[in-house]
């Protein structure tokens, strides 16, 4: 216990005597080992095995909870150890719950979603409550008929159980979320049973290192250095290329708008269009093609981690966007107007 509270993993080292008067050692199998020999044993010590973390692991946490990411700890670990290493690390706050695997299996599917807000640790998790966590935050590979519910769960009864029974089902789970709309989860994962947690998740990364190949195939994202530090760099450059996409449909739409509107209007009202095909054929490719390479190649800031990331339905085009180009389109035009007149 004191071992587990100290982050600390416990090995414990024993021996037996007249292990040939037991078993023939030039025969000797795993299975007789186990059944004959690893019992009645002395017990030599108890070793306490640290694994730290690494320096960048914790600035690398506190970054990614203040750029709005919920970080939570799946591991195989005895509960006191994740606890201990989850704190270590800022994930496992004060007011956040932590459960080993055998708990978590027994809960319902609502009963899960009152505790997901605040789960931070799952300890001697499988790879199948893994899989089920990232099922109920994003609803991934969810069962959508009574067949794929029945091929999760042979010999139970759908009518039944569908509802108490996790992961639970696409139209269960639709239901409590606003929309049907659930969180967008990453998930990390080296080794082959993490695979299809990985499918499930709509970001999965995979240590490069470490990881099988099963892992890196069922992934998005390969980090090369097994660092979790390069997962704020994916962060940042994600947000850093959605918020150039939108910076460059905003100045395309202004100007179209703007081109367009204009020569419709001169058409309408008999006067000379003043901008014919080619003028507008050189709009596009010259004026667009640079401010496409201006704003999209923008490098990514910090300040893009000071806030909180985007709906997974959040629309491409905002009501900020809109705006802008509503009145950056109708001050273009009022000034062409004026000026085509003079």
């Amino acid at each position: 216990k004191e071992f587990a509270t100290s982050a600390l993993r416990c090995v414990a080292l024993s021996h037996r005597y007249d292990v040939d008067s037991i078993v023939d050692v030039t025969k000797c199998t795993v299975g007789d080992c186990a059944d004959k020999l690893e019992k009645e044993m002395c017990l030599d010590a108890l070793v306490g095995i640290a694994d730290p973390l690494r320096p960048d692991v914790i600035e690398a946490v506190a970054t990614c909870q203040k750029a709005g990411i919920f970080v939570r700890m799946v591991t195989g670990d005895n509960l006191d150890t994740a606890m201990a290493i989850a704190k270590e690390a800022g994930i496992l706050h004060d007011d956040g719950i932590s459960m080993v695997g055998e708990d978590f299996r027994k809960l319902t599917p609502a009963q899960l979603d009152e505790v997901l807000p605040r789960l931070q640790v799952l300890a001697r998790s499988s790879p199948e409550d893994k899989h089920i966590l990232v099922q109920r935050l994003n609803g991934g590979l969810m069962p959508t008929t009574e067949e794929q519910w029945l091929e999760a769960h042979p010999g139970q009864d759908y009518a039944t159980q569908k509802d108490k029974l996790l992961p639970g089902h696409m139209d269960e789970w639709a239901l409590t979320r606003r929309g049907g709309v659930g969180e967008v989860v990453g998930v990390t994962g080296d080794g082959t049973n993490d695979g299809p947690a990985l499918k499930a998740a709509d970001v999965g990364l995979s240590m490069g290192i470490s990881g099988t190949d099963v892992a890196k195939n069922a992934s998005d994202i390969v980090i090369m250095d097994d660092n979790f530090s390069s997962i704020v760099k994916a962060v940042l450059w994600g947000r850093s290329v959605f918020d150039n996409i939108r910076k460059f449909l905003q100045f395309q739409l202004t100007v179209n708008v703007v081109a367009l509107t204009i020569t419709f209007l001169s058409a309408v009202c008999g006067y000379k269009p003043p901008l014919n095909a080619v003028m507008m054929l050189w709009v596009d490719l010259i004026m667009d093609t640079m401010g496409a390479l201006a704003l999209g190649t923008e490098p990514p800031t910090n300040e893009l981690l000071d806030r909180r990331p985007y709906k997974r339905d959040a629309s491409l085009i905002n009501r900020p966007m809109w705006r802008n180009i509503l009145v950056q389109a109708a001050y273009q035009l009022g000034l062409l107007i004026f000026l085509l007149k003079e």
